[in-house]
């Protein structure tokens, strides 16, 4: 007997033979013969019963114990598999996992571990349902596709780290059967699609930005030159004031510098859009980063004197150089303790600091304010996104620009009430083209 089907179809024969051989006791008890004879009879039903129950038991042990042999051969062979495939696996870049076809974990490759950031003994032996996310709809289905085709290719899903976040993922997985046709486990082939995810993201953003910047480019110029006439012709009104009687004078006056400032603040708005309009040449060299800040500083030190807000330094003593186009940073930092400045209370601080870190120089601007939304946060960069009644919404556009343009990054991390720290990472030499690493292009990051 060489399968479970054979036993069960000898089981059945056997019960309809000892079922005929009760019908028949039956039939000779009912005849009138010797006791010797009839005893023998009775005794004959139970005795085959005895006997096939024996041979079912024997045949039933015998088929279990060639499984559990089976069983033991297919492990054995997939642990010689996994030991010759090792040394393979672990030189690859993809991350592989082989598991069993109970799903757990029975081998995984250097990869692997780097990407969900468990240890080996952390990861082999443990169910691969802790690298789902909870309540996965997807892998129930992806299960069935991979049975009933043998393998499931670039399938985009989400996996879970060690740390609890999230990464999303293309696996491809295949059903390993051995020379019998058995399956033996899988093997699964898993890609991080998270750099690939933010490259295009970041191409997303550089067409909208370029979208947004030949539009703004046409309404400065459509703007510029109607404001200065219009600039021009309000000095000539003031010019022309002594003329009228006093009373109306000091009403014309007035009316004057409110149309000053108004023209004034059109003028900063359009040199907004101008600057993030266009990528002006920049000259980049090695600066002293120190001292752009103290610069920066003491431009922007009397509008926080009237506010009653302190700027407080923190420069590191290694006077940190960088090649950098100085103007530009000046500009970025600027409109960043121009947001602190609005967000900041009354009394209220606003701190800047340097930090050499080797290859790098980390920049810090630090305001105890109102702080930003969680909600605002993914939007702060985008153009003309803005919470400020009066806001253009250009000002972080145009710090991200500046930064990336230099091949650095942008980190920010606010705490409503709290206030907000903006952290600039800007490369010691600049890197290839326009200043970002080609190889590795760097997104501005928002954090809470």
């Amino acid at each position: 007997m060489d399968s479970p089907s054979t036993l069960r179809r000898a089981a059945w024969w056997g019960s309809l033979l000892i079922l005929i051989l009760c019908f028949a006791e039956t039939w000779l008890l009912a005849r009138d013969l010797p006791v010797v004879t009839l005893f023998l009879i009775a005794a004959l039903p139970a005795a085959a019963f005895a006997l096939w129950g024996g041979y079912l038991s024997r045949e039933s042990a015998r088929l279990a114990e060639r499984h559990r042999s089976a069983e033991r051969e297919l492990h054995s062979r997939l642990s010689r598999t996994e030991n010759t495939l090792t040394p393979i696996l672990d030189q690859t870049e993809e991350a592989i996992l082989i598991l069993d076809l109970n799903e757990v974990i029975r081998s995984c490759n250097p990869a692997a571990r780097d990407i969900f950031g468990y240890p080996a003994d952390q990861m082999i032996g443990q169910p691969y349902s802790r690298l789902l996310p909870n309540g996965d709809p997807k892998h129930e289905g992806f299960l069935k596709r991979l049975n009933q085709k043998g393998k499931v290719q670039d399938f985009q899903t989400t996996r879970c780290l060690a740390d609890g976040s999230e990464i999303a993922v293309s696996i491809s997985r295949y059903l390993v059967k051995g020379d019998e046709g058995l399956a033996l486990g899988t093997v699964e082939i898993l890609r991080d699609l998270s750099e690939y995810r933010r490259i295009e993201q970041e191409l997303l953003t550089t067409e909208k930005m370029a979208a947004v910047g030949k539009m703004s480019s046409k309404v400065v110029h459509e703007i510029r030159n109607p404001l200065a006439s219009i600039s021009l012709n309000v000095d000539l009104l003031g010019d022309s004031l002594h003329l009228l009687p006093p009373h109306e004078e000091s009403e014309a006056t007035e009316i004057l510098q409110n149309l000053k400032r108004e023209t004034r603040r059109l003028r900063q708005i359009t040199e907004e859009y101008l600057q993030f309009s266009r990528l002006l040449r920049k000259e980049f060299r090695l600066e002293d980063v120190n001292q752009v800040l103290l610069e920066l500083a003491d431009f922007a030190r009397p509008e926080f004197r009237r506010k009653g807000i302190q700027i407080l330094l923190r420069l590191d003593e290694k006077q940190p150089k960088a090649m950098i186009d100085a103007g530009s940073i000046r500009q970025a930092g600027l409109n960043l303790v121009r947001n602190a400045m609005e967000a900041a209370d009354p009394q209220g601080h606003i701190r800047l600091s340097t930090l050499d870190l080797g290859d790098r120089v980390e920049i810090r601007v630090a305001d105890d304010g109102c702080g930003i939304a969680e909600e605002d946060l993914p939007h702060i960069y985008d153009p003309f996104f803005t919470t400020k009644r009066d806001g253009t919404g250009l000002g972080l556009a145009v710090v991200r620009q500046i930064v990336e343009e230099h091949g650095g990054r942008i980190q920010v991390r606010s705490l409503v009430g709290r206030g907000t720290t903006f952290v600039i990472f800007l490369p010691k030499k600049k890197a290839g083209g326009k200043g970002k690493d080609p190889q590795k292009p760097q997104a501005a990051d928002a954090e809470i």
